[in-house]
C-alpha cells in the first residue's frame, strides 16, 4: 500500500480480515479497495469468494493427517441401563462425547448434544456419552444417546487419553480414534466439522484407500 501497490494490497488486507483479524484489517482494506476501482462496489463479492475459498481449505484440512489411535474398551455401566462395550459400534462410525460436572463449558452439554446424536442417527451412526463426574444425576437431562458411567472417572479418563474436558472423539468403523477436540475447541460441539470428518470416513471406508474396497482394521 505504501508503494501504491493496490492490487496486492487488497489481496493481502483481503487474507488478513478473513483468516484471523477480522475488522481490524477492514479499513485498510475498504482504502486499498478503493483507490484500486474507484469504489466499493464488488468487494463484498470478493469477500464471499475469500470466505468459501479458506473455508473449503479449511475442510480439506480437517480430514489429512488424521489420528489412528485404537479406541479402549469402554465396560461401563450407562445410566439407564447395562454396560455398552466397544463391539456395540463396531463395523461404523461413532462419536464419543466425554464431560464432567466442573470443566468450562460443561454445562449442559448432554443437552447441546442432542442435535449431534440427532444427525447421527439419521446417517446410521451413533454417538455415546462418558460422564466423568461423581453423581450420574448430575450429567443432567440427556435424550437420544447412552451416557457411561464410570465408577472410576479418573481411571476412565486415563483410558482415553484426555487431557482437557470436555471432550469429542471421532472414531471410524475399524475401532480407531481418527480426530479429537478437548477443551474449549470441543466446547460447544463443532457439530458440522464432526459430520464433515464422519462422512468423510464412511466415504474412505467404502472405497478403500485406493478406490478397491473396504480398509482394512
Amino acid at each position: 500500500a505504501d508503494r501504491g501497490r493496490w492490487g496486492p494490497a487488497v489481496e493481502a488486507f483481503l487474507d488478513a480480515e478473513v483468516r484471523g483479524m477480522g475488522p481490524a484489517a477492514t479499513p485498510d482494506l475498504e482504502n486499498a479497495y478503493r483507490r484500486l476501482r474507484g469504489s466499493l462496489a464488488g468487494l463484498e463479492a470478493m469477500r464471499a469468494r475469500e470466505r468459501a475459498r479458506v473455508e473449503d481449505e479449511r475442510l480439506q484440512q480437517l480430514v489429512t493427517g488424521a489420528l489412528s489411535e485404537r479406541l479402549p474398551t469402554l465396560p461401563y455401566p450407562t445410566r439407564t441401563g447395562p454396560p455398552l462395550d466397544r463391539s456395540a459400534i463396531a463395523g461404523r462410525q461413532a462419536v464419543v462425547a466425554v464431560w464432567d460436572g466442573a470443566c468450562s463449558g460443561c454445562a449442559g452439554y448432554g443437552e447441546r448434544l442432542r442435535s449431534l446424536a440427532s444427525e447421527l442417527r439419521q446417517r446410521g451412526e451413533s454417538l455415546i456419552g462418558v460422564w466423568l463426574g461423581p453423581d450420574p444425576a448430575a450429567a443432567g437431562p440427556v435424550a437420544g444417546f447412552p451416557v457411561l458411567v464410570p465408577p472410576d472417572p479418573k481411571e476412565a479418563r486415563g483410558r482415553l487419553g484426555i487431557e482437557r474436558l470436555p471432550a469429542l472423539l471421532v472414531v471410524d468403523a475399524g475401532g480407531r480414534i481418527r480426530f479429537r477436540w478437548s477443551g474449549p475447541e470441543a466446547a460447544p460441539p463443532p457439530a458440522r466439522d464432526i459430520l464433515v470428518q464422519v462422512d468423510h470416513l464412511r466415504q474412505r471406508s467404502a472405497t478403500g484407500p485406493a478406490g478397491t474396497g473396504p480398509e482394512s482394521p
